[in-house]
């Protein structure tokens, strides 16, 4: 799969900032790191911190076992104020007996913890059996599920909702702060594919090939839908899309001219899902 020039530009940069932090607090020079992980080449490695050079797993493999930290640690930003973010730089440096016990407790369930706002059920034979909807991860959602051709991985739930949803209906968890207070961090939502021929105002999962969300750090999003409309006789409804959070502490995404033929708007928001009181639901 190609990567988008704007996704690969941001993740480059993304790299190379934690390659070169994580070498700085070793106090190694690029010289020595460069060498020492096999690498070779200071000028390889002067390009990948300079966010110039998007380097092979390969090579972030040898620069990780150097630098004593997982491959995966090369790819957070835990300044990006994101809790797992934040989470994986905290437990970076844990020793296995230190990270045994943060592990057990996190394996047990929590007493307090809030009760879902759903019922896993069978997977229907009736793929719009009344009520009954895919839970499905971000990813998935943008990516153009259907329904008629679930694999038997598919987890069904019925919401806990007394709307009557529109067929084609989905859940999906909505991870990060871009959207409160109106979608808070880790929301239950309904979803529908079915969007209004003018989404204006509407939530919406987006999806744009030259998008790197702060939230989902992916090419799919969940905004706000603001357009302009496009003068009559043009090829796109719309002059500029902005993607807008609702939070006012992120920047809203802005789409114009022939980029705006790479967006596509996958579903709209039918219903942020409440927590059933008094426990777990039956």
């Amino acid at each position: 799969m190609k990567v988008p020039l704007e996704n690969a530009a941001a993740l480059a940069a993304t790299i190379g900032i934690r390659v070169r932090a994580l070498r700085e607090a070793l106090g190694l020079t690029q010289e020595k790191l460069a060498y020492e992980s096999g690498l070779r080449s200071k000028g390889t490695l002067s390009k990948i911190e300079s966010g110039n050079q998007l380097a092979s797993v390969a090579v972030l493999d040898l620069l990780a076992q150097r630098l004593g930290v997982e491959l995966l640690d090369l790819f957070v930003r835990p300044d990006a104020d994101h809790p797992r973010h934040t989470l994986i730089d905290a437990t970076r440096v844990l020793a296995a007996p230190a990270l045994r016990p943060l592990l057990d407790a996190l394996s047990r369930p929590d007493p307090r913890a809030t009760a879902l706002p759903f019922v896993e059920v069978p997977q229907p034979r009736d793929a719009e059996a009344a009520g009954v909807v895919p839970l499905l991860g971000l990813d998935v959602a943008a990516g153009g599920f259907d329904g008629t051709r679930a694999d038997r991985g598919t987890r069904w739930v019925k919401p806990l909702t007394a709307r009557r949803l529109p067929r084609g209906s989905f859940i999906v968890r909505v991870v990060g702060r871009s959207m409160e207070p109106t979608l808070p961090d880790g929301a239950w939502t309904v979803f529908s594919p079915r969007v209004s021929d003018d989404p204006r105002g509407k939530v919406v999962i987006a999806q744009y090939g030259g998008l790197v969300d702060a939230d989902t750090a992916a090419s799919y999003t969940v905004k706000r839908f603001r357009a302009l409309p496009a003068p009559m006789g043009g090829d796109t409804p719309w002059s500029e899309v902005r993607l807008e959070p609702d939070n006012r502490a992120f920047e809203p995404i802005v789409v114009r001219g022939e980029r705006l033929h790479d967006l596509s708007i996958v579903a709209e928001l039918v219903e942020v899902l409440a927590a059933p009181r008094g426990g777990a639901p039956q």
